[in-house]
């Protein structure tokens, strides 16, 4: 697969394709039920932009050392943005952001007998309940309410992904 992503005789849309579907398939699996954390979530974006830096032709080229200067510069000629947009992808946090919020939507649009429609609406029981919602607020930008309230409409929900995270993204 490595052979085949940094081959420059392939065009970088096929290979971006290809990436898309094997790869960062692979990485986000399992993510749209189960956010991850902030540390895992930076795990899985270095493997993510180091695959793009092997498409890249210079990907993993360091910046030269200024002259004078005793301490070897060691930092990347493209910054993990700039990989990405030369790319044209995505950033992973985002892919999986809206991955998770399509799910959570597609629950709350469930019929109202399903076992995770009853998990995820539960009431606190416990001391110490983590509710869902308030990640799922924070990540659309608005209130726990407005947030239950908004992932009822397939279309409206569309809408409002398509406003957070672009249209770049062909998967809606």
């Amino acid at each position: 697969m490595k052979k085949v992503l940094s081959d420059n005789n392939i065009n970088m849309k096929t290979r971006k394709k290809l990436m898309e579907a094997c790869v960062r398939s692979r990485l986000a699996y399992g993510t749209q039920a189960c956010f991850p954390k902030e540390k895992q979530m930076r795990k899985l974006e270095s493997c993510w932009v180091q695959h793009l830096r092997y498409m890249v032709k210079g990907g993993w080229a360091r910046q030269p050392t200024p002259e004078g200067v005793e301490e070897e510069c060691y930092k990347y000629l493209y910054r993990n943005r700039e990989i990405e947009e030369i790319v044209g992808t995505m950033p992973l946090p985002y892919f999986i952001e809206k991955q998770h919020l399509k799910y959570i939507a597609h629950i709350c649009r469930s019929p109202n007998n399903s076992i995770t429609k009853k998990l995820l609406f539960a009431e606190a029981s416990k001391q110490y309940y983590r509710d869902p919602w308030i990640c799922i607020a924070k990540l659309l930008h608005m209130s726990t309410d407005q947030a239950k309230a908004s992932t009822q409409s397939r279309s409206g929900f569309t809408e409002l992904l398509r406003h957070l995270y672009g249209e770049e993204d062909s998967t809606l």
